[in-house]
Order: structure tokens, then C-alpha cells, then sequence
């Protein structure tokens, strides 16, 4: 079995002093129930939405529409603001999902606003802030443990420093993230969300090599951008000074059980056909859609197993995003 390095990121973590909030009543380690039958697929929608008092209304409707239509098995948001939560949970597809959300805080501006919704039952959640010295609101990232075909599953949400020049912090972050998964303990484990840099920058050395970045295994000749100035209108907007198109939002998959069979671009037409200059969100969303892996695998809970998986070609370097 291939294992994460999770001692050392650990180690890592309780030096920097972190530490992990358990937010739940049904927080325990329970044994994940029986599904009734089980599941051929498994569908994830990432997509960060950066809700705000500036557009964010005019986009609403569009983003619901686009969330409910996906109907993704589990859906992992970032940016989502109180308002638009409110809107969400009144949608008649939102009665299928057990609902993660971060404590709703006001805060003047790009919110962390994590959430995580699922068809399947939550057996743990974890709701994660480090304790050092940050520039963004708590928390870092929602972890979500549930039962899939009588396996465990943990899904880790994120949204890293955005800042062009917070590689450093960027790192920092992403390496506490892995021990949420030693502390789930899941068979099977999808990092998501807004990682706040592009293919071939200096913190893509902090993923994990046993984490399969979806785009480039499926799609490797296609550029993947989901923070695309040239196409969106908004992104273009709400730029930063020298940024530029990239790959920033991700879907990684560690599972021995689950094979990334499809990743499409989401929420990529303006609303209004032909306004290029208002879009669903500045970020266009990621839909992946994994099949069973016909190989036997051991059911128990215990430490990830992952597949060893071909390393895909690098851009060349670019700046990292900002929001």
C-alpha cells in the first residue's frame, strides 16, 4: 500500500502549532452504515463562487441553476456568502444533500465561505484553523468523512491564500492539510478547491505525489484555466496587477477504488449571451465524475491507498492568482 507522508506532515503541523475543531455531534469515528446499493459513480462539483455585495445578486440565480442541474453526488464550494446559502438550502434539489458549512461570519470582503453538501451520510466533520499568524478569515478547510459503498470517504475543502506574492503561505497551508486525512482515517480521499496557484509555480512541489490532479491525467493537452481573464469578464475585473489566466482550482483524488473517468468546465457561458463582461462566478467550476475501479480493494477503513499515477507535462511557471 501506498501511504501519504503524514507522519512528517504532522510534525509539521503541531510545530506550527495547529489544530483541528471537531464541529459535530456525530463526530466519533463510527463504522459507515451499509448503502443500499452501491454507487458505479461518484460525482464532485468544486467551484468557487465569490459571492459579494458588488454582483453577487445578479449572479445568484445563474449559479443555482448551474449547482442544481450538475446533480453532483458531493458539492464543495468556496466563496459562498450567508445570503446565498439561504437561497440554497431553499432550492427543491437541496433536500437530497446532508449540509457542512462554515459559522457564518460578517467579514467586509472574499469570505472563505466553505461549504460541503452530500448525498451520503457525514460520519465525521472537521472543521480546520490553524493557529499561526493568517490573512484570511477561518477557517482553512472543511473535512467531510462519509460512507460510499460501505467505504469510508474523506473530501478536505479548501481556499489557500490568494495573494501573488504568499507563495510561502500558500505551502504552509497545503501542508497542514494532510493530516486531515490521517485524522479521518478514509480508504478514499479528494482534496478540492481553490488553491490559489497555477501548473508549474513553486508550490505545486508541496502536493502530495500520491494525489492525482484530475485535469492533467484526463485532459493533459487542454490548459484546464478555471481563473480565465481572457474568456471571463469578471476574472478580468477582479484581477489583481500582473495576474494572469491559470489552473488554480483544483480536484485531487487518492483512492485505489475510484478512477477519474470525465472533468468538465463549469459555469463557462456569460449570463447573458453575448455580455462577456458577467459570468456566474470570476472562477469557472470543476465537474468530475469517477467510476468504481473493477479491482478488488479491502474495505476497512484505515490509511489511503493510491495508485501510483503517471506525472503530467508542466506549463511553464506563471504568477500566482489573487482573491
Amino acid at each position: 500500500m501506498v501511504k501519504f507522508g503524514i507522519r512528517a506532515a504532522m510534525s509539521a503541523v503541531m510545530a506550527a502549532g495547529c489544530l483541528c475543531a471537531v464541529s459535530c455531534k456525530d463526530s466519533q469515528q463510527t463504522p459507515p452504515p451499509p448503502d443500499p446499493e452501491p454507487n458505479k459513480t461518484l460525482k464532485v462539483l468544486c467551484w468557487n463562487v465569490r459571492m459579494n455585495e458588488t454582483d453577487g445578486k445578479a449572479r445568484l440565480a445563474s449559479l443555482l441553476k448551474i449547482i442544481g442541474s450538475a446533480d453532483a453526488d458531493i458539492i464543495a464550494l468556496q466563496g459562498v456568502w450567508p445570503q446565498m446559502l439561504d437561497a440554497m438550502v431553499k432550492e427543491p434539489w437541496a433536500a437530497g444533500y446532508q449540509k457542512f458549512k462554515d459559522e457564518d461570519k460578517p467579514v467586509a470582503t472574499s469570505p472563505t465561505g466553505l461549504i460541503v453538501w452530500a448525498k451520503f451520510k457525514m460520519v465525521l466533520k472537521i472543521r480546520f484553523e490553524p493557529d499561526w499568524p493568517n490573512d484570511r478569515p477561518p477557517p482553512l478547510a472543511l473535512a467531510a468523512k462519509m460512507a460510499v459503498n460501505s467505504r469510508g470517504l474523506v473530501i478536505v475543502n479548501t481556499k489557500l491564500e490568494p495573494k501573488l506574492d504568499k507563495a510561502a503561505a500558500r505551502k504552509k497551508q497545503l501542508s497542514s492539510l494532510y493530516s486531515l486525512f490521517e485524522e479521518a482515517k478514509a480508504n478514499d480521499v479528494l482534496l478540492v478547491g481553490d488553491l490559489g496557484f497555477g501548473d508549474g509555480q513553486p508550490e505545486q512541489e508541496t502536493v502530495e505525489k500520491n494525489l492525482t490532479d484530475v485535469w492533467p491525467a484526463l485532459r493533459p493537452s487542454e490548459k484546464g484555466f478555471t481563473w480565465d481573464m481572457e474568456a471571463n469578464g469578471l476574472a478580468k475585473k477582479y484581477a489583481y496587477h500582473g495576474e494572469t489566466s491559470r489552473r488554480i482550482d483544483r480536484v485531487f483524488v487518492g483512492s485505489n477504488y475510484w478512477t477519474p473517468q470525465d472533468v468538465q468546465l463549469v459555469g463557462t457561458e456569460p449570463i447573458t449571451p453575448g455580455d462577456a463582461s458577467m459570468f456566474p462566478s470570476d472562477h469557472f467550476g470543476l465537474l468530475v465524475t469517477f467510476k468504481k475501479d473493477p479491482r478488488p480493494v479491502p474495505a476497512p477503513d484505515g490509511p489511503a491507498s493510491i495508485p501510483a499515477s503517471g506525472a503530467a507535462s508542466k506549463p511553464a511557471p506563471q504568477p500566482a492568482h489573487g482573491r
